[in-house]
């Protein structure tokens, strides 16, 4: 079997890395491990270096008063997460945290394991060290709604848009000439973003033009299609952790504390949080102490399950547990998560240049589209990858993890007699307001147990209806002059596991969609403000205790979330700053 052969060669190469790793490539762009005694004090604990952790403690070590703890359960992030094509290797490896969901309402029969994978980073840098690189903000409309539902104007998009700017730097003229362009990036900050403008990409987006849509400079702000925006910089990933915590790799008021878990939050008789405990990968527990504030940063999956180990959750739960209830809060219910359908189209190619290891599958076009022309927020995303057939076999059998039956016909079909054979454009279509919601439950009173992860994906059906208008509306682009010129064709995708339904109708694509939709790995408002946290990030209930990551979404943004939690982490450093600043002055 092709993909399983792909499988194996693609374990080979992970080995590889891992020994790699052993050289320690990295270590001289971050922080070094610290050496810290149980019973340290600090003014500040920050529970998670991931994308909003490492952004935190960046920010408040910049004043020498202040003294920061920092502490990541992962070690740094190996050479691999640097290199924009090596993506791929990164999943099911040391620096995940390897969860597996719970059962879901769907069968997932298209893929190898029945249940939906869990993807998060487990290094310094978190899962902006190991996504796609896709930069999206969502669209101005989700932060008005966040701020409508806080009832606090800080957080509406004129006011969170100075944050986005604040952290990226455009290294294209072109790009920062379009009026919407200038407004919205900087050239200044730390994280770059480059676009794909070779040729083929004008191509791909006078197809969609044919189609009716607008094509737009700057994908936040508009609905339509435009070049790809995504975090790289002179050829390399601007995940959180380098970026934001090489500048401060030299404070003396800066300690990371790597490779440590922590277990619990702990609180003095006033419900004011003092400190954690935490396990070290030898097997020490330290007792931590917090004068200021406790931040928990850990992702939306692993803040609720801190949060409810220490008490801080739904009491029912926690009390069938014998757990001592500190605050009873809705932790670790509203899981949400974007969900997608791949859509692969057979064509001749469209490149005379090779892909660009450095935009690894070239993801060159995005679209913001909504059904309704006259509506002022889109309904779905489409983002296309463009690679050789052979090429994304490895990511059919890896990255989406289908079953290695379907991957292989998808290969052949694509591939045919030729022994070139052809290109494949797989485009994800992405739900991006879904109804859906799961939840994060606990196991046990084992902290170093994965907690009970149900995704939820399609628990409300309007889901996949929804997603079924959306393919439907994309699927044309095949009849477009250009992709007719090219020979452009789909690719049947479930070997056959829709072949008792009308092709092309709307029975034959809800069984589609079921097969193989594919979780983005999204996952955010399980903390979420209004509910379990204040409009400032602090948690009802309790003293001296913020979450700022993911899980503090009252609605998931429509698009990747990466840069919307850098956000959340530059609002929360000043949040941070400002309830202390008298302490500093």
């Amino acid at each position: 079997m092709l993909a399983a052969s792909a499988m194996e060669i693609m374990r080979t190469i992970q080995t590889g890395f891992q020994y790699l790793a052993l050289m320690q490539f990295t270590a001289y762009l971050i922080p070094p491990q610290a050496n810290v005694q149980s019973g340290a004090t600090y003014d500040y604990i920050i529970v998670g270096a991931g994308t909003s952790g490492s952004v935190i403690a960046s920010q408040l070590t910049e004043d020498p008063h202040i003294s920061v703890l920092l502490i990541e359960a992962g070690g740094d992030a190996p050479l691999e997460s640097t290199m924009p094509a090596a993506v791929a290797f990164l999943k099911n490896s040391s620096y995940d945290w390897n969860y597996i969901a719970e059962p879901d309402l769907h069968s997932k029969q298209c893929h190898r394991r029945s249940s939906p994978e869990v993807i998060l980073g487990k290094m310094l840098g978190g899962t902006s060290s190991l996504d796609y690189m896709v930069y999206s903000r969502g669209h101005p409309t989700d932060y008005d709604n966040w701020a409508k539902i806080v009832k606090d104007p800080t957080w509406n998009w004129e006011n969170v848009l100075p944050y986005f700017k604040k952290s990226v730097k455009v290294d294209d003229e072109n790009f920062l000439k379009s009026a919407d362009s200038a407004k919205n990036y900087g050239s200044d900050g730390l994280i770059g973003l480059t676009i794909d403008n070779r040729d083929y990409v004008n191509n791909l987006l006078e197809s969609c033009s044919e189609m009716g849509y607008d094509i737009v400079t700057d994908p936040e702000s508009s609905i339509g299609y435009s070049k790809m925006l995504v975090s790289i910089g002179e050829g390399e990933r601007h995940g959180s952790g380098i970026m934001f915590l090489k500048p401060a790799k030299d404070r003396k008021n800066l300690h990371v504390l790597k490779n440590t878990f922590v277990t619990k939050i702990n609180f003095d008789d006033k419900r004011n949080a003092i400190g954690v405990e935490a396990l070290t990968e030898d097997g020490k527990t330290l007792i931590l102490k917090a004068k200021n504030e406790v931040v928990v940063a850990a992702g939306a999956i692993n803040s609720a399950k801190l949060l409810m180990l220490s008490g801080i959750g739904p009491k029912k739960d926690l009390e069938s547990r014998k757990i001592k209830v500190i605050s009873d809060l809705p932790v670790g219910q509203n899981l949400q998560d974007h969900v997608s359908v791949m859509i692969p189209i057979a064509m001749e190619t469209i490149a005379e240049q090779p892909v660009d290891p450095h935009v690894y599958l070239a993801p060159p076009v995005i679209g913001y589209v909504a059904l309704d022309k006259s509506q002022k927020y889109p309904d779905y995303e489409t983002v296309s990858f463009y690679a050789h057939a052979r090429q994304l076999l490895y990511y059919c059998a890896y990255s989406y993890a289908f079953t290695y039956h379907i991957c292989d016909d998808i290969y052949m079909l694509m591939h045919g007699q030729d022994e070139i054979g052809k290109m494949g454009l797989m485009t994800d279509i992405v739900h991006l307001n879904p109804k859906s919601r799961g939840e994060v439950k606990l196991k046990s009173l084992n902290p170093m147990e994965p907690p009970a992860i149900h995704v939820g994906y399609f628990s409300n059906e309007d889901d996949i209806n929804d997603l079924v208008k959306y393919i439907q509306e994309f699927i044309p682009i095949v009849n477009t002059t250009f992709f007719r010129r090219i020979g452009a064709e789909l690719v049947e995708t479930t070997s056959g596991s829709c072949y008792d339904f009308e092709a092309g109708s709307d029975d034959y694509w809800r069984c589609y969609t079921t097969c193989v939709y594919t979780g983005l790995n999204d996952y955010s408002g399980t903390c979420a403000m209004g509910s379990v946290v204040d409009s400032k990030l602090r948690v009802y209930g309790v003293q001296k205790l913020r979450v700022a990551d993911a899980s503090i979404m009252p609605v998931i943004t429509r698009g990747n979330t990466n840069a919307p939690v850098v956000m959340i982490g530059e609002k929360a450093a000043d949040f941070i700053k400002e309830d202390y600043k008298t302490k500093y002055c």
